[in-house]
């Protein structure tokens, strides 16, 4: 399978969120299988393979949505400020259930490299891996 590979950074930002432009309504996003590097302030760089259907920014940093006359954040990985995240590749990109399937197979078969520290974000540390599991990062190599 040949991935396309993206050079796109994210600045971790805590509480402080950007704009995000999500698409919706009746235009549903079909869903990816991303491949993201985290690299931490104190230098621990791992790696988290997960998929979504909302933009690659929302599931990373969430974003705003109205209910009931508020505006409040939903969503995001709870990614700590400082942290720099870098897409390595998009894996997988079309169907929701086969983005799933193919993102619970990696899993499996990388299972043995999994991160099992302390928590590092608030949502997604199952994902997260001590090494580059694919071999996609030229970065780190």
């Amino acid at each position: 399978m040949v991935y396309k590979k993206y050079n796109k950074l994210y600045k971790g930002t805590g509480t402080g969120i950007a704009k995000l432009a999500i698409r919706g309504g009746s235009r549903a996003l079909p869903s990816i299988v991303y491949y993201i590097r985290l690299r931490f302030t104190d230098g621990l760089v791992l790696y988290k393979i997960g998929y979504t259907s909302m933009s690659l920014r929302a599931r990373l940093y969430g974003y705003y949505t109205k209910e009931s006359g508020r505006r409040y954040r939903k969503g995001g990985m709870g990614i700590p400020a400082g942290t720099i995240v870098e897409c390595v590749a998009i894996l997988y990109q079309g169907d929701t259930e086969d983005a799933f399937r193919h993102e619970q197979d990696l899993h499996r078969r990388y299972a043995e490299h999994r991160y099992s520290g302390p928590n590092r974000i608030a949502n997604g540390n199952s994902e997260l891996y001590r090494r580059d599991v694919l071999g996609l990062d030229n970065v780190n190599r």
